[in-house]
């Protein structure tokens, strides 16, 4: 009896697990599913920029990330893939909420819009207010780059230029008891000038100044291109911002419609025709079309992206990892220059810098590659390859930066914050029993002794001086030259391409082009080749057949759950703990406000 019953106990068992795994199977092909709208004649995209764009291109299956998935590659690729589709008659994107990385972010979408208008299709940008009691600077350079720009009445023009702010907490880390016992080289590295400075150091003041000043020239000329208008009126508009009054900016120019949103969609049934047919971008079947092109020549885009770390970084299956996996990185390297098909590679880098020895690792796998290959190698920077992201640029054939990229920073620093006097007012003594001189340097309690302070002092300099020969020997510049642009300065990419730290302006379109001239393709080759991304962005199967073989920890995915649900909160988090825990240099510019 009693083994009938643990015979169907176990039956009934097996048999709810099957169950269980086909209600899984089901589920998780529904959503896998690609959710592709038809397209029909009169079709207009549409598009709601809600969120920040990253940088590299992700799987389209995740149906909890839809737009806020889409990629900045993935919507410049739709937009391109669109602009040849005789369905598509136009483009409307709702700028409320709008928000971005970067400059240098918001000059490739410019350019992408840019392309999709010169091929014949219109492109209608709506906000309901450039700046709600904030900037709207960024948000309208953007929408300058439009056909027409509409704005909601009572709305206003907050183009009140750029200002960096920047906290200062030395004087309370004073009050605290914790001491910013680090080394710095030289004078412009100021990630660290939060803890160690009262307030803003010259040095550190004259390079913001120098960078706001490069973006708003930037962002000045190409409004006045793109409204035609003079540079100077742009200026003067931006001087007597915010302009509250909308038939203001609309007769000088600067915008182009105040209405509602329904009178919007009325316009465009009027203009398009009856049976307009709107379709969310994120829903345009674009990987098909990209599919259906066929070519034995490939250009292969290498994306590196965020802080630079030591250790192999799990992938997450919800949101964004915010540092780059070197270990992916190396292997979708090697994939690209074992591939006979593969005729160049593009190394596009997005990152502020971080870990010494993981930045001088990428740089070896490039230098080897291109001592290895006659493939050409053309780096394209987002919005910041600065300090170790500008170091693993060094050993491409060229490189290519937007004009609003920052770049350079080509310093360091090093050491700790040491909180020993913070414990003794709350009545806590740390002492240390060690067998060697420098046993506790890494300790995060002391500050450093007199002979650890040589030690980091010389550590500092010589990783300074590697930097500057490296940089000597990549751009083939004299050392001199280097050590007057290093010291830790951030620069634009229109700044660097004066000094010699890049060969050209351009997004990452351009560097592909650039790659496939370099590789000495034929027109018609050119025309043809493949655009390749790697590393290939996991499949959902694969994010949870890992999650089945226990790859990915319950408490793992917890955390990474929660770091896209509060990423403001987990980007602070994680970057105390990154610097309190690895010695890096980094590099940092003050929050701007476009």
């Amino acid at each position: 009896m009693i083994k009938k019953f643990i015979v169907g106990t176990l039956c009934s068992l097996g048999f709810s697990f099957l169950l269980l795994l086909i209600f899984l199977s089901i589920a998780i092909y529904k959503l896998m599913r690609p959710d592709f709208a038809e397209i029909t004649p009169k079709t207009v995209l549409e598009l709601k920029l809600e969120h920040k764009l990253q940088d590299q291109p992700s799987s389209r299956e995740f149906p909890l990330r839809r737009t806020s998935s889409l990629s900045l590659r993935d919507l410049i690729d739709t937009l391109q893939v669109a602009s040849r589709d005789p369905h598509v008659e136009g483009l409307v994107v709702h700028l409320e909420g709008a928000t971005f990385s970067g400059i240098a972010q918001i000059q490739e979408l410019r350019n992408a819009i840019r392309a999709f208008r010169k091929s014949g299709k219109f492109a209608i940008a709506y906000n309901d207010n450039f700046g709600e009691l904030s900037s709207g600077m960024g948000v309208y350079y953007f929408a300058s780059a439009f056909d027409e720009i509409w704005v909601q009445p009572l709305g206003a023009l907050n183009i009140t230029g750029l200002a960096a702010v920047q906290p200062f907490g030395r004087k309370l880390l004073d009050e605290l008891g914790v001491f910013p016992d680090i080394e710095t080289r030289e004078e412009y590295k100021t990630a660290y000038d939060f803890a160690k400075e009262p307030t803003m150091t010259p040095a550190n003041r004259q390079q913001t100044q120098e960078m706001l000043a490069s973006f708003l020239r930037q962002m000045v000329t190409a409004i006045a291109q793109e409204r035609e208008l003079g540079e100077s009126a742009v200026l003067d508009a931006v001087n007597h911002a915010p302009i509250f009054i909308l038939e203001k900016a609309r007769q000088e120019g600067l915008i182009d419609k105040i209405a509602y949103k329904d009178e919007l969609y009325r316009h465009l049934d009027e203009k398009v025709g009856e049976g307009v047919n709107f379709v969310e971008i994120h829903k345009y079947p674009f990987e098909k079309t990209l599919a259906s092109k066929k070519s034995d020549a490939k250009i292969a885009v290498v994306f590196a992206s965020g802080m630079i770390v030591r250790g192999t970084q799990k992938s997450n299956p919800f949101f964004p990892s915010m540092t780059m996996d070197v270990e992916e990185i190396t292997n979708a390297l090697d994939q690209a220059r074992d591939d006979p098909t593969i005729k160049a590679i593009v190394f596009r880098v997005d990152s502020p810098g971080g870990s010494p020895l993981a930045s001088d690792r990428l740089w070896h796998v490039l230098k080897k590659m291109r001592e290895e290959t006659e493939k050409p190698v053309i780096v394209s920077m987002g919005d910041v390859a600065a300090s170790g992201g500008y170091w693993i640029t060094l050993p491409a054939h060229k490189i290519v930066a937007n004009p609003g990229t920052l770049t350079g920073s080509i310093g360091v620093i090093l050491g700790k914050i040491a909180s020993e006097k913070f414990w003794e007012k709350i009545g806590i003594r740390w002492d240390v029993v060690q067998t060697s001189p420098n046993a506790a340097i890494w300790s995060m309690i002391h500050p450093y002794t007199p002979e650890e302070k040589k030690w980091i002092t010389g550590m500092t300099d010589y990783i300074y001086e590697v930097f500057i020969q490296k940089v000597s020997e990549g751009r083939r510049l004299p050392l001199n030259h280097v050590r007057q642009i290093a010291k830790g300065h951030v620069w634009t990419g229109e700044q660097a391409l004066e000094w010699g730290l890049v060969d050209a302006l351009g997004d990452l379109n351009a560097a592909i082009e650039l790659a496939k001239s370099e590789a000495k393709l034929s027109d018609g080759e050119k025309e043809a080749a493949q655009v390749i991304y790697l590393p290939k962005p996991a499949s959902l199967l694969h994010h949870f057949s890992g999650l089945l073989r226990g790859n990915l920890a319950v408490s793992e995915a917890a955390t990474q759950i929660l770091s896209g649900l509060i990423p403001y909160l987990f980007d602070g988090i994680q970057s105390w703990i990154i610097a309190q825990r690895k010695h890096m240099w980094v590099m940092s510019s003050p929050k701007v406000e476009h």
